[in-house]
């Protein structure tokens, strides 16, 4: 992944045009669930000696916060994003 998986603050977010801000949280859902498939199938391999169950919990909270603050700005996440 080369963007951050920090999300812009709400702030932020609420003074973006609303098309801007549903491409953000697009983006973001699809680069986590990537991260999880790609932990999931072996293709991301974890070498930090944390194992793999604990990279995937991070992810899915990552995840949930996503959905949480889409759901704060009244956007309703695509079936394949979610």
């Amino acid at each position: 992944m080369s963007r951050s998986h920090y999300l812009p603050s709400r702030n932020t977010l609420s003074n973006m045009y609303q098309s801007n801000r549903e491409t953000i949280l697009e983006l973001h859902l699809k680069d986590i669930n990537e991260e999880i498939a790609g932990l999931k199938s072996g293709y991301i391999i974890v070498t930090d000696g944390r194992g793999k169950a604990h990279h995937l919990k991070l992810a899915n909270a990552r995840r949930r916060h996503v959905l949480k603050v889409a759901k704060e700005f009244d956007y309703e996440v695509p079936e394949q994003a979610a």
